[in-house]
């Protein structure tokens, strides 16, 4: 607790008290003097005025000693009001210190807290990441999956509608069994089913009983290269030739001559040399497969 400091007006009373003997001496001073006047004695005005004199140097330096012992009091009392001003602020530095210590430690953890969730988080951003390219990769399967099963509904409606179709021409065939036309669009649906062998019969029997049947000689050659019966599908290819000119139908008859020739493989005239014909599209249909 601080002490407050030395009444100043103590010391000036003092001072004051002391004047106030200087006062009283010279006052005597000047009595000593009036006497003498009065008695006309020297002796009377000396004494008064020596003591006077020595009582003021006397109180003179009391009066010194006094206000420098008050000085030195009141310095003191100063220091120690700094020395305890000065003994808070270093107590508030300690404390702001402190605080300031407790206020980086818990920065420093809440610093990692929000580290190690911003690890989890990035954790678990990198699963799904990689469980959504899986569920993409998955998804493209699936889509491609969907594309093949589309695919192979429209081939299995595609034999559906073959197989129907020669149900259809083999009823019509019952009624007229001499039909060149019923036997060859009958082959050209086995055909385009993939049984080859059935097909060549039915074109065979188009044949017999039409034997200028052009398109019939040409679809004959065409499954006898397939086979490897070469021979037979020159022989066939130069009929279809011969018919398709008598017929007027030039740009078949180039194909079948070309053919003919060798001048051709098989597998360029499959997909580009096959005679013109106003039946139904002569793309074959992959049956094996469709049931695996």
């Amino acid at each position: 607790m601080e002490k407050p400091l030395e009444n100043p007006q103590a010391t000036v009373k003092s001072a004051s008290g002391l004047n106030t003997l200087d006062i009283i001496a010279l006052v005597s001073a000047a009595g000593g003097s009036v006497a003498s006047l009065v008695f006309q004695q020297v002796a009377f005005a000396a004494i008064p005025l020596s003591a006077s004199v020595a009582f003021h140097v006397f109180n003179r330096k009391q009066l010194m000693t006094q206000m420098a012992d008050s000085q030195q009091v009141a310095i003191a009392q100063l220091n120690q009001q700094i020395s305890q001003q000065l003994s808070g602020v270093q107590k508030s530095i300690a404390e702001l210190n402190q605080f300031q210590q407790k206020s980086v430690a818990q920065l420093s953890q809440q610093t990692q807290a929000h580290q190690a969730s911003l690890d989890t988080l990035s954790g678990q951003l990198g699963e799904l990441q990689k469980f959504t390219a899986n569920l993409n990769q998955e998804t493209h399967k699936l889509n491609d999956f969907d594309r093949a099963l589309e695919s192979q509904q429209k081939q299995l409606e595609a034999v559906v509608l073959e197989m129907r179709e020669i149900q259809e021409i083999t009823q019509k065939m019952s009624a007229n069994p001499n039909s060149a036309e019923f036997y060859f669009q009958r082959g050209f649906s086995q055909e385009r089913l993939g049984d080859k062998q059935k097909a060549i019969e039915d074109y065979s029997e188009a044949i017999r009983l039409d034997p200028t049947y052009a398109n019939a000689y040409f679809h004959r050659g065409m499954l006898n290269k397939d086979i490897g019966h070469r021979k037979m599908a020159v022989e066939d290819f130069r009929k279809a030739a011969k018919y398709f000119l008598e017929q007027g139908d030039i740009g078949n008859y180039q194909k079948a001559r070309n053919l003919s020739q060798g001048m051709h493989d098989f597998r360029t005239v499959a997909k580009h040399e096959e005679p013109e014909t106003n039946n139904h599209f002569s793309e074959r249909i992959p049956v094996s497969g469709l049931f695996e």
